[in-house]
Order: structure tokens, then sequence, then C-alpha cells
């Protein structure tokens, strides 16, 4: 696998999901991160990875059994740049 050379947040999958979905995030170097998911309304109502990470690829599955149906989103903020996807949850 080739390493990556931006700073990438791929489209969630599946999308829309029941209970699990999963997000990949690429960094072409080590970096602190934090990936969070926001409500519609802007809130954070979980935080899936914080800290430094390596350069690499990732991947995060999120168990959302607690939450509602409905639009949300995941945000990846780096010290760079902020990379946001939407994602919809449906029972």
């Amino acid at each position: 696998v080739d390493a990556p050379t931006r700073i990438e947040l791929l489209e969630a999958f599946p999308n829309p999901f029941n209970s699990t979905t999963q997000f990949k995030y690429n960094l072409p170097h080590a970096m602190n991160i934090e990936l969070s998911i926001y409500d519609i309304d802007g809130r954070r109502i979980h935080v899936l990875e914080r800290g430094r990470k390596n350069a690499g690829n990732y991947n995060v599955v999120w168990q959302s059994e607690s939450i509602n149906s409905g639009c949300y989103f995941v945000r990846l903020t780096t010290p760079f740049e902020v990379k946001t996807d939407k994602v919809i949850k449906i029972r």
C-alpha cells in the first residue's frame, strides 16, 4: 500500500447505515488529530479518536446503537485542515 500524500477523510461505508458504519482517513505524516461525530445542531456527541497518529491509513468503526435515526457529521480535525462528511442513520 502506498503512503498517503495528503490528509483525506474518505466517504463512510455503508452510508446510509443502520447501527454500524466505518470511516477511513489518511495522514501523510505524524500529527495530532481528532475524529468526532456531530449532530445536525453542531453538537459534538462522540469522539472516535483523539491524539497523535503516525503517517498512514486508518479505519475506525462507529457503533451507533445508542443514537436516534437522522443526519450526522463526521469531522477529522488536524493542525492543517478540517475535513467533514455527512452520514445518515436509518432504522
